[in-house]
């Protein structure tokens, strides 16, 4: 019989299953296993016990399919949004109003407030090209809605013959109790001041301005809300502008000049936004002030250049004043920035947190001025001037504890033993020239100023003066303080530590 032969290898190109395997002769060792690669599963291999295997079913799809995660799924789109709603306008044409420059449109002016003031939002416009002649208007807004805007691009001026101004005359245009309210615009309110000014002289009501007056107006009933009046004692001359006890107002843009008195005056209110705004009146024109600000906090003057030319304090902030912040101003001619009057006829003041920076000031009486009254009580504290520009300037920098410009009445002054504390001010970076006095410090006997600090000050004589200009030594009476890295003038008189009275000081601080 032929010897049976074992099979070949299995190829390792095409693996054969091990079924397919022919089995070995009896008497015969099986061949030797040969390594080869495992075959890839396939569906149509057999399993070894020969039977076929379940049929996989994919999953069902669930009842509500989520997205991928990590992808962006298509949204559809939305609809646009509904155009913004636009705010009504009340022009004053339309309310009767001429714009000649001859006809009284009071009447006018007053309808077209009381029209827009009943919607929030809206304007009240005093359009360019016209001229309206107004009268004494005392505007009340404790009936109106919020955020309205009086929208001045043309002209309005008072009336040239006193017997037409009103009854009240004291103010001339006054805006009260309003939220949210904008004046704003590039027109001109004119209050042809000049006359007044005459009877200003006449009657020899040329006395300082910044007396510490907040009590010269009052309101008189209820039936008259916000009318202020004058009482005896002060000024007949009235005030061209005035916002009183309002919230959040802006006033920019406009240009008011020849103010029979305060170009504008802001009391009892908080949060008003004071720039791009013009004051101007002649130099010598008694009592103008360009911005007065009594009895209000965060007050900012001057987010851009202001430019302020009166007869008087360019801003004069008075008692009750609090985080004043005032920069980027040119003033001049006047007399400075001032800080009171404060404490007349006994009075307590109390004015704190007050900034001025980034500021000149050229051909004024004075540069930064803090002035009290004798026998006041109160503080000024945390106040700082810096970074400002000083050219032709009579007194740079003046604290005067000796306040009195009741001289030419017949009234002087007599001294006191109280007076107003100043505390913790500081001049830093005061650059400039001077006509009469670098630095003058004219502190109270009884209540010294404390905490004062003069850095980095650089003062020198102007290289032309005046005729009449006389140079004088700096004066320090009763000043404690700290005078740092300064230039000229050369003033070794700031008393270090504190004063021996320094009791009433602090008692007057922690009054306020």
């Amino acid at each position: 019989m032929p010897p049976v032969l074992p099979p070949p290898p299995p190829s390792r190109r095409s693996p054969v299953p091990p079924f397919l395997h022919t089995p070995p002769t009896k008497g015969h060792a099986p061949p030797a296993k040969q390594p080869s690669p495992s075959p890839p599963p396939s569906p149509h291999t057999p399993p070894k016990n020969g039977h076929a295997p379940p049929v996989k079913r994919p999953p069902p799809p669930p009842s509500h399919p989520t997205p991928p995660k990590n992808k962006h799924v298509p949204q559809s789109p939305k609809s646009p949004p509904p155009p913004a709603k636009k705010l009504p306008t009340f022009n004053i044409r339309n309310f009767g109003g001429k714009g000649d420059g001859n006809t009284d449109d009071t009447e006018a002016f007053t309808s077209t407030w009381l029209a827009a003031c009943k919607v929030e939002g809206s304007t009240m416009l005093i359009p360019a090209g016209y001229k309206f002649v107004l009268r004494a208007v005392s505007l009340e807004g404790i009936q109106c809605k919020e955020n309205i805007v009086f929208q001045l691009d043309g002209s309005i001026v008072a009336p040239e013959n006193h017997d037409k101004w009103g009854g009240d005359r004291s103010h001339w245009i006054v805006f009260k109790r309003l939220t949210g309210f904008t004046i704003q615009g590039c027109g001109t309110i004119d209050g042809r001041g000049s006359r007044w000014w005459k009877l200003s002289s006449a009657s020899d009501d040329t006395q300082d301005s910044g007396n510490d007056a907040d009590d010269d107006y009052h309101e008189d009933s209820e039936e008259n809300v916000g009318m202020f009046t004058a009482n005896a004692g002060s000024s007949t001359s009235p005030t061209a502008l005035m916002i009183y006890h309002s919230k959040n107002t802006i006033l920019k843009g406009i240009t008011i000049r020849n103010s029979p008195k305060f170009h504008v005056q802001i009391m009892n209110c908080n949060g008003v936004k004071v720039h791009d705004f013009t004051a101007s009146s002649p130099g010598d024109s008694p009592n103008t002030d360009g911005i007065q600000v009594h009895r209000s906090r965060d007050i900012f003057h001057a987010v851009k250049w202001n430019d302020t030319r009166a007869g008087d304090d360019c801003i004069a902030i008075q008692k009750g004043c609090h985080n004043v912040n005032v920069h980027n101003v040119t003033c001049g001619p006047g007399h400075g920035i001032s800080i009171g009057s404060l404490g007349t006829d006994h009075s307590r003041a109390c004015v704190s947190n007050i900034t001025v920076r980034d500021v000149n000031i050229h051909d004024t009486m004075n540069g930064v001025r803090m002035k009290t009254w004798q026998g006041g009580k109160g503080a000024v504290r945390g106040v700082t001037f810096s970074d400002i520009r000083m050219n032709q300037v009579k007194f740079p920098i003046i604290v005067d504890q000796y306040y009195c410009d009741r001289g030419s009445s017949g009234h002087g002054c007599t001294n006191q033993t109280t007076a107003v504390a100043v505390s913790g001010i500081t001049y830093e970076n005061i650059r400039g020239t001077y006509t009469d006095t670098a630095i003058y410090f004219a502190c109270s006997d009884s209540v010294p100023c404390t905490n004062i600090v003069l850095d980095s000050i650089d003062l020198r004589p102007a290289k032309q003066l005046d005729h009449d200009s006389q140079l004088h030594d700096s004066l320090c009476w009763k000043v404690f303080g700290q005078w740092k890295s300064s230039h000229e003038p050369k003033v070794a008189c700031l008393q270090a530590g504190k004063p021996s009275t320094y009791d009433r000081v602090r008692s007057n601080i922690d009054s306020c």
